[in-house]
């Protein structure tokens, strides 16, 4: 991602993580995608149903930024969304196509003039298609014509390129692109993405890409083309952003449960802060380390939060499910499910979140989450195991309730009382978290940091800069020197005389 401040040009970091297993690496046979969408702190996301609609010949459609022919047929389509753009950051649709996209840097300068961003191709895509290979179709010719550019940013400028991740009951797909350019491979059994270029060989590359790294010297030929290695740009973003190390480790995580990967597989590749022994430290403190669930840190390097989360299951009778958590920090989360995209309630489709702390499932949640940052070791576990326990009741409930057909008022009645449930236990969780000791709490710049943010949200919440812990280490401390400093001076005025 790259910034232009006062006419300079500065990189900052950016991340999402998107993972995909097919049926024959499934506990239940049916196809599983997750993805964590990661955006800036107090950048809401909204899950909403859009309905099928129709539309006359030569209507026009605003994007974000841009007016482009409409289509005379649109499909149904669940969206998780920053609230302000007009696109999304994933969801599917009524035939069961799942797109999530993910910013990558190349070689190639990302395009400041506003025109289609990633987000408005992945709600394009599902709202016009009925299979994976007829999303990737809708995009690359899109893309083509177009382009991608824009700022993606809601508090800051962000442009970027696009890779995105394609699934449908049958197949899925990885779609990388920079520019108009673009190359995709078809799925084989498990895949991760991130942010950065994963392909090496891909079944499909659009030849203005190719044409591209031979013109510039990238690439000797056509058979020797590599757009992981052609494009990949080995600058700041890539080396601090460690898009690469996460992919590898969501990977991992799929292939260490092949053949074992359920709901409760996806939700812990989520909710994963890496192989830590003590991730609440790492959370709290590190400058530099970033984890598929992402939380902003002190310093320039973790400025994004995971801000929501989604895991889609295909069935292979045809049924969708969508566990949605509908907030951000997916480890402070629930995830909860929507059988059917049409089954979201109307009260979270019609209230879409503010830039700013208001009543919404998104921001009634952060008083939680952020709460739990105070002291994140000791108070995610104060918690976490009623939240497994509240996830395995949904999961059981909602495998009951797809063994037969359900009428959508069925289908809505379950999703409200999960939400409710989520929400009441939610309110608990705030009341045993208030009420806690802070035993080792964070680090002084990680504090400042985060009350700098709650202070843009109006959230009215304090991280301590001064905890007992760290009273009383900085009392022993001062101790210690003044009682070095003392020995030191008698010894000092001893050999003097």
């Amino acid at each position: 991602y790259q910034r232009r401040v006062r006419g300079s040009r500065t990189i900052t970091m950016v991340s999402c993580d998107t993972f995909v297993a097919l049926p024959n690496c499934t506990r239940e046979r049916t196809l599983l995608f997750g993805k964590n969408s990661d955006r800036f702190p107090n950048e809401a996301q909204h899950i909403l149903y859009l309905p099928p609609k129709s539309y006359e010949k030569e209507e026009i459609l605003k994007c974000t930024y841009i007016e482009i022919p409409q289509v005379t047929q649109t499909y149904g389509v669940f969206l998780s969304k920053p609230s302000w753009m007009w696109g999304c950051e994933m969801g599917v649709n009524e035939y069961g196509v799942i797109i999530g996209n993910e910013a990558i840097v190349t070689k190639n300068t990302p395009v400041e003039t506003p025109g289609l961003i990633g987000m408005d191709y992945v709600r394009l895509g599902l709202e016009r298609s009925k299979t994976s290979q007829e999303a990737l179709e809708t995009i690359t010719s899109l893309l083509e014509k177009y382009g991608q550019g824009g700022n993606c940013g809601l508090d800051q400028p962000l442009y970027y390129d696009n890779s995105y991740m394609i699934a449908d009951f049958k197949e899925a797909w990885i779609l990388e692109t920079t520019g108009k350019g673009w190359t995709a491979k078809r799925v084989e059994d498990l895949a991760s993405i991130s942010n950065v270029p994963s392909i090496t060989e891909g079944d499909l590359t659009s030849s203005s890409l190719i044409q591209q790294a031979i013109k510039k010297g990238w690439s000797a030929t056509a058979e020797d083309f590599d757009f992981k290695k052609t494009y990949t740009d080995n600058n700041l973003m890539t080396v601090f952003g460690k898009g690469e190390k996460r992919r590898c480790r969501s990977k991992k995580l799929l292939e260490d449960n092949r053949g074992r990967i359920d709901l409760q597989t996806m939700f812990s590749i989520a909710r994963d802060h890496g192989p830590y022994r003590n991730p609440g430290r790492v959370i709290s403190s590190s400058y530099l380390e970033q984890s598929l669930c992402m939380h902003v840190g002190p310093g320039p390097f973790r400025t994004f939060q995971t801000t929501c989360s989604m895991v889609v299951e295909l069935s292979q009778n045809k049924k969708i499910t969508i566990w949605a958590t509908g907030t951000s920090a997916p480890c402070t989360s629930i995830f909860k499910p929507i059988i059917g995209i049409d089954a979201v309630p109307q009260r979270l489709s019609d209230n879409p979140p503010g830039k700013k702390h208001d009543d919404t499932l998104w921001w009634k949640h952060e008083e939680l989450h952020r709460k739990v940052l105070v002291d994140y070791s000791h108070r995610i576990s104060l918690y976490s195991s009623e939240r497994d326990s509240l996830e395995k009741e949904f999961i059981a409930k909602e495998k009951i309730l797809k063994t037969r057909d359900v009428s959508r008022m069925e289908r809505l009645q379950f999703t409200e009382e999960c939400f409710v449930k989520a929400d009441l236990a939610t309110i608990e969780w705030i009341s045993k978290v208030k009420k806690a000791e802070i035993k080792i709490g964070t680090s002084i710049a990680y504090a400042k940091a985060w009350n700098t943010i709650n202070k843009k949200g109006d959230i009215p919440i304090r991280l301590p800069i001064y905890t007992p812990r760290r009273v009383f280490f900085g009392c022993v401390l001062l101790g210690g020197l003044i009682v070095v400093s003392v020995v030191s001076l008698k010894y000092l005025m001893k050999h003097n005389n």
